[in-house]
């Protein structure tokens, strides 16, 4: 019987366990990297404290606390953390650790160390680039190293930006990349390519957005001399990177704000010419917005093709630009994935009801406890309450069911293997009675000593 209720315990940890389990972890693009290469880590999710670069580090994977002298470096983009390092010329496991990551997940506020482990293979990468990830609003040096004892060629692109940088064998050149061609601050990638190695890496590039000064007159007095400012444009989604069904229709709203100092006249809003026929926006003119006044913008997106499409969203006036850059997977019966690179912005799968969108319509009385879509008039993402009602709690009537049936099966288990003995439940007791009163009967007669 112990036995029987410490399966029901165990089985009971484990069930309520998983749901507990955290789906917060480290990303990297492949498990086995080369000799020399540069590592590229992510980690995203509801991450509520800042993580410090020494809360980072590298240990060799079959001793976990021997830490590994590494160059690497952390940097934060919009809600990512990426993790860079150059890797070690020998042969092993190496494990990345992120210690003290404060995070909330499954409505649980939790602290955890996570970790990482890869391999670095019997194989030299043939370049490595310093650093791995960009944050800059001006032109940046990098370093790339030539690995290989012959000489390379290794080509980049940022943006517009294309160049080739010729390094001997066993040579390191510090070479700057110019960002005069980019005309907006934006989030984008930086190509780095030889004949067998290609890296991708992110590049916040930050541009200057303020005017210079224009005198009107000599004398320098107030009066006589005007600063001229301009208009600021800012759509609050950066890009949008989405996996979506052919022949399905989706909805996205952003806003585009003017955060400059002046007022911004006859914007023109437009899609790139390769994807225009499949994203349609709303308005495509504005004809001002004074100082942090926003408009919402409206994008329609559907495709009659499968395939991979790349484009561009742009707001333009006289003084300024702002652009959405645009990537899109199309398929069929596939999972999409609503995901943009900013947690602003509204996205809804215009080809589904509420109910499959799994929303429910609120009546006369009640309130929306959630979001409301776009798409279907009066419907509730989330629960209908009324005024004055406690929301319910949330039960996870999956667990529960499967912990019944557990429990019923260890229930029916032993009794088969109770009918099987012969014994019935009256006999059991009848038995355990009889043993207790064999086991305290006192023989012969008490005397008085």
């Amino acid at each position: 019987m112990k036995r029987g209720i410490l399966l029901i315990v165990v089985l009971f940890t484990l069930l309520f366990g998983i749901s507990f389990i955290s789906a917060l972890e480290i990303k990297t693009s492949k498990e086995s990297f080369g000799k020399g290469e540069t590592f590229l880590a992510t980690l995203q999710g509801n991450i509520l404290e800042e993580i410090p670069k020494e809360n980072v580090g590298f240990y060799k994977g079959n001793a976990p606390n021997v830490p590994i002298a590494l160059t690497y470096d952390l940097t934060k983009i919009n809600n990512t953390y990426y993790v860079y390092a150059i890797l070690p010329f020998t042969e092993q496991n190496i494990t990345l650790k992120i210690k003290d990551v404060y995070f909330k997940e499954q409505n649980q506020f939790q602290t955890k160390t996570l970790e990482k482990t890869f391999n670095v293979k019997n194989e030299t990468a043939a370049f490595s680039v310093k650093p791995g990830f960009i944050t800059t609003s001006n032109d940046f040096p990098v370093t790339l190293t030539n690995n290989l004892d012959s000489d390379i060629n290794i080509a980049y692109s940022l943006v517009n930006i294309s160049k080739s940088v010729f390094i001997p064998s066993q040579n390191s050149i510090e070479t700057t990349i110019l960002i005069s061609e980019v005309i907006f601050t934006q989030i984008t990638t930086i190509k780095f390519s030889s004949s067998s190695l290609t890296y991708d890496f992110p590049a916040y590039i930050v541009k200057n957005e303020t005017t210079a000064e224009e005198n009107g007159s000599t004398n320098g007095s107030e009066d006589n001399r005007s600063r001229v400012n301009r208009d600021a444009l800012r759509f609050s989604l950066q890009s949008i990177d989405l996996i979506l069904n052919k022949g399905e229709s989706y909805f996205i709203a952003t806003d585009l704000k003017n955060i400059g100092e002046r007022k911004a006249d006859n914007i023109t809003i437009s899609v790139s010419d390769s994807i225009k026929s499949y994203v349609k926006i709303k308005p495509l003119l504005i004809s001002n917005l004074n100082i942090d006044e926003s408009r919402r913008i409206d994008i329609n997106i559907s495709f009659s093709k499968k395939g991979d499409y790349s484009g561009h969203i742009q707001a333009s006036s006289l003084n300024s630009s702002d652009r959405i850059l645009l990537s899109f997977k199309i398929g069929e019966n596939l999972t999409t994935n609503f995901v943009s690179n900013r947690s602003s912005g509204i996205i809804t799968n215009l080809s589904k009801s509420c109910a499959e969108l799994g929303g429910v319509k609120c009546v006369s009385g009640e309130v929306c406890q959630g979001s409301l879509s776009l798409q279907s008039a009066g419907c509730c993402i989330g629960i209908c309450k009324s005024f004055g009602q406690e929301t319910p709690k949330k039960r996870n009537w999956t667990y529960i069911i499967i912990l019944i049936v557990v429990l019923a099966g260890i229930g029916i288990f032993f009794w088969l293997r109770m009918k099987k003995s012969g014994f019935t439940a009256k006999d059991i007791l009848k038995k355990k009675e009889d043993d207790f009163d064999e086991k305290f009967e006192t023989h012969g007669k008490l005397e008085k000593g």
